[in-house]
């Protein structure tokens, strides 16, 4: 989905993205879900995310963000992360 300021996409179970450090990051899950990261300000390793419970809005990358996730997640970025983001999930 692409909005006037973001864009969401479902989260691969593998995703690498090279971003800016304090480029926004966040992650919504649409169901149970829970994952691993590397390269976020906040690490998302160990905690359980569920949509009504706990969520990974406005998290930060530090640059390298390498993500994986289990279970419904949405990543949102910023809309000028478009053409990162669709390099990214095509490998």
């Amino acid at each position: 989905m692409l909005a006037s300021d973001d864009v969401i996409v479902l989260c691969p179970p593998r995703l690498t993205l090279p971003l800016m450090p304090g480029t926004r990051v966040s992650l919504y899950p649409m169901g149970p879900a829970r994952g691993s990261s590397q390269g976020l300000e906040w690490p998302i390793d160990g905690i359980d995310f569920a949509p009504g419970q706990r969520v990974g809005t406005s998290n930060r990358a530090t640059g390298l963000v390498s993500l994986r996730v289990q279970g419904p997640m949405l990543l949102m970025l910023p809309r000028d992360c478009l053409g990162t983001v669709l390099t990214a999930m095509q490998r």
